[in-house]
């Protein structure tokens, strides 16, 4: 069988697929069950994700027929980007949450949405450069994207689901997206997580043209609620699985509230050099430093904002607006 893919609990597969983004790879999950196979996320929609798909189908023994369900737990792209195609290969329905339908259409089937983001970025202080890099990288992604799925289902928060053989309640959790669902096994004691709790890293948490006000007060919220879970696995998005969920909440919690205090402090810093206000994109490079990769620019400037709007809604930080620009202040 292929390395990638290995039984991880009895009828549970864990899938390793790649993505062409920094984080290499998303994690996939197949559950085998009496009335067929549900699939959990799907990568990106490319050549490279086809021959990987058809590769499981065939070690796995799985019918395109006896697919009976496609999870897409998010819209990010390495989580939707090939719902559509799996769709059409195997007829079955792409489940999502009832919230996160509306980010599918805003930010995949909406042509005005690129520029919008553009704008939106150069508005918070970043580069025009590496502003139109952005919005160049997001019109690239629909291809990744495509086809669309043209059967979805729609489950709301609460909603009892069975995956393969085993029943799991629907857990609505913003903060990484809006819609963003998690699945919770009370019988097992398994925690479908994907990119709400990972391992080692923390979820990119981003503040992005017409998102909630407070993304990152969502997000933590979300990871209180299921903190203390009696989860023997925690099946993540990305990475390896994880065996302490309690242990990982606070460690990720923590590290907000370090990077929390240091955006604080940057701004403390500036106003004693006589910097009286500060532009999201100075605080993004002195958080993060130097970056290789356009697409991490992205990941840092929207994260920067997500702390940012928190400590502003937190009246700890203020923000004002000059010259149709934002900036910062204490």
């Amino acid at each position: 069988m292929n390395s990638n893919v290995e039984e991880i609990y009895p009828g549970i597969y864990k899938f390793s697929l790649s993505i062409p983004v920094p984080l290499k790879a998303i994690n996939i999950y197949l559950f085998k069950g009496s009335n067929g196979w549900t699939i959990v996320d799907c990568g990106f929609h490319n050549n490279e994700s086809e021959t990987a798909w058809l590769q499981v189908f065939e070690e796995l023994n799985i019918k395109y027929n006896e697919v009976s369900q496609i999870v897409v737990t998010h819209y990010h792209p390495d989580h939707y980007g090939g719902a559509g195609w799996l769709q059409k290969l195997t007829g079955a329905p792409v489940i999502l949450l009832d919230l996160e339908k509306k980010n599918i259409e805003r930010m995949w089937q909406n042509t005005t949405f690129a520029s919008r983001k553009k704008q939106f970025y150069l508005d918070y202080g970043i580069p025009e450069d590496i502003a139109l890099i952005i919005e160049d990288e997001h019109i690239r992604r629909y291809e990744a994207v495509s086809p669309h799925p043209s059967k979805i289902l729609l489950l709301t928060a609460g909603d009892e689901i069975q995956l393969g053989d085993y029943e799991f309640k629907t857990i609505w959790s913003p903060g990484h997206t809006e819609g963003l669902m998690t699945f919770w096994s009370e019988k097992e004691a398994i925690f479908l997580a994907n990119d709400l709790v990972l391992p080692k890293i923390t979820p990119n948490i981003a503040l992005n043209p017409d998102s909630v006000p407070n993304p990152l007060n969502d997000f933590l919220t979300s990871l209180r609620k299921i903190r203390d879970l009696p989860a023997e696995m925690t099946l993540p998005g990305h990475r390896q699985i994880i065996t302490n969920l309690s242990k990982r909440v606070d460690e990720i919690i923590a590290h907000h509230g370090d990077r929390l205090e240091l955006v604080t402090n940057i701004l403390k810093s500036r106003q004693e050099s006589s910097d009286n206000v500060v532009s999201a994109w100075d605080i993004s490079k002195e958080l993060f430093g130097p970056l290789k990769e356009p697409i991490q620019h992205r990941f840092a400037f929207a994260e920067t904002l997500s702390h940012l709007e928190y400590l502003v809604h937190s009246n700890e930080i203020k923000k004002m607006q000059t010259n149709n620009k934002y900036f910062y202040y204490i």
